[in-house]
């Protein structure tokens, strides 16, 4: 997950002084030890090769943490739609992991990027919401293209008897 907007400001967000709310003692509480001490060492500016390494490795793994999401650590963060859909399903695989990542994003937005969005478009789009998700899990580039219409076959006119 090394889609950070601004490493350092997430970094220092993670620090011991936010520990107390939430998600951030949350998410502290499942790094590494060793990952821990470098975001409380960060003393600002552009954070080191090995601090990048560790809070990607670790913030990796909670995207399939079972546990990430809890009604009283996304109290104050509005969710996104399809997120709301996937905590409504009970989201497992794949699925689970799209979840984490959007409650991440939401929870942090001005800090991790958007990963992608799912559009229906057209007769050829998705059934589903687990469907798109499913082949984005699988791929990295998703393209459907829409069925081909079939013609339609107008049977010859004929014009209206005058009265």
């Amino acid at each position: 997950m090394p889609d950070f907007l601004d490493p350092g400001v997430l970094t220092t967000h993670l620090n011991s002084q936010h520990q107390a709310e939430p998600l951030t003692g949350y998410l502290r509480g499942g790094f590494a030890p060793s990952t821990v001490q470098l975001i409380d060492a960060y003393a600002g500016g552009a954070p080191s090769s090995n601090l990048m390494a560790a809070l990607i490795e670790d913030l990796d793994r909670e995207l399939s943490d079972d546990w990430l999401y809890s009604p009283d650590r996304f109290v104050a963060i509005t969710l996104p739609d399809e997120a709301q859909q996937l905590l409504a399903v009970g989201a497992s695989g794949p699925l689970l992991h799209r979840l984490n990542r959007l409650l991440l994003e939401a929870a942090y937005p001005a800090l991790i990027a958007l990963s992608f969005a799912i559009y229906r478009v057209g007769p050829g789009a998705f059934a589903t919401l687990a469907d798109a998700s499913q082949v984005a899990a699988e791929s990295t580039a998703v393209s459907v293209a829409p069925k081909r219409r079939q013609p339609v076959v107008v049977g010859q006119h004929k014009g209206r008897d005058a009265t």
